[in-house]
């Protein structure tokens, strides 16, 4: 089975956030190649990430055999030889003694003697040549691609990377706390790492929002969530740029859509406070957020309506 990293690594291949994946490169390539390389080196993600980048080789791709090295040209009934026949003809097979046709070794069992099968059996058998041939070629493509390179490079910055100042806040029995967005330009470098430089913003301004409620909810005034002016100055006091103005509960579009799940979530429209940065503009539409958390913002009613 495949590890987590594994499971990050074949989704890299086959296209994720970070990347749209490897042209030609489909679920069997991709499991496969992750699958051997995880056996190698116990590391997918790095391993793939330092073939792309030339830093080191595989057993895999040196093992790799080219498909007519492997093509079994045996005889289809005794295994002998290289004829390429279905069975040997009037000359008889020297190996199984016959002066005309031959024995039927693979029926009874025997393994097949031609040199395409002694060289998959090499290889640990011809499932496993199979797995390297496919393993080459995921890899073969994927160092073809420029992008995959960047993908690759970011999954494995992102998803290798350790964190033993959390894991220790854990081990004493801490729990991790979400402290928002406090440097907005060292989140949008991190993320242009990853994503396009044009939708950066994008991906940050959902955590922005996000942390906007959080404070709104947790702020012991109550006056603060009386009206939108009480909100908007509440915004400007605390610096951020956005407030909320209202909000709604998200409505089933169809008898499909699980209507319970729709209810947890409501659109809340923002209005722009101060000006701070190109990403202003994207919060004019409404944006989704959990009903719970819209409620205690004063946003919704005690039945999930507008509040009156």
């Amino acid at each position: 089975g495949l590890s987590r990293e594994g499971l990050t690594a074949a989704a890299s291949l086959l296209g994720c956030d970070y990347g749209a994946g490897v042209r030609r490169v489909g679920a069997r390539g991709a499991t496969e190649a992750v699958v051997r390389l995880q056996a190698e080196s116990g590391s997918a993600l790095l391993s793939l990430d330092s073939l792309l980048q030339g830093v080191s080789g595989s057993q895999a791709l040196a093992e790799a055999p080219a498909a007519k090295d492997i093509r079994c040209v045996g005889c289809r009934r005794c295994g002998h030889g290289c004829v390429r026949k279905a069975v040997h003809g009037a000359k008889g097979c020297k190996e199984c003694g016959t002066s005309e046709g031959c024995l039927p070794r693979l029926a009874e069992g025997h393994p097949c003697e031609c040199r395409g099968c002694q060289n998959a059996a090499l290889l640990g058998g011809r499932a496993c040549a199979s797995t390297a041939r496919a393993c080459a070629r995921t890899v073969q493509r994927a160092a073809g691609e420029a992008r995959s390179h960047q993908t690759l490079r970011e999954v494995a910055w992102q998803y290798g990377r350790r964190l033993d100042a959390v894991a220790e806040r854990v081990a004493a029995g801490v729990p991790p706390q979400w402290l928002g967005v406090r440097d907005e330009l060292g989140a949008l470098e991190v993320l242009a790492r990853s994503f396009a430089a044009d939708i950066v913003g994008a991906k940050l301004l959902p955590l922005q929002l996000e942390w906007i409620l959080r404070c709104l909810a947790a702020e012991p005034r109550d006056d603060v969530r009386a009206s939108a002016e009480a909100r908007c100055a509440w915004a400007a006091e605390r610096g951020f740029r956005w407030t909320p103005v209202s909000a709604k509960r998200c409505q089933p579009r169809s008898e499909q859509v699980d209507a319970a799940a729709r209810a947890r979530q409501a659109l809340v429209s923002w209005k722009l406070v101060t000006e701070g940065s190109a990403c202003d503009n994207l919060a004019d539409a409404p944006h989704k957020a959990r009903a719970q958390l819209a409620q205690a913002c004063g946003l919704l009613g005690e039945e999930g309506s507008e509040p009156a």
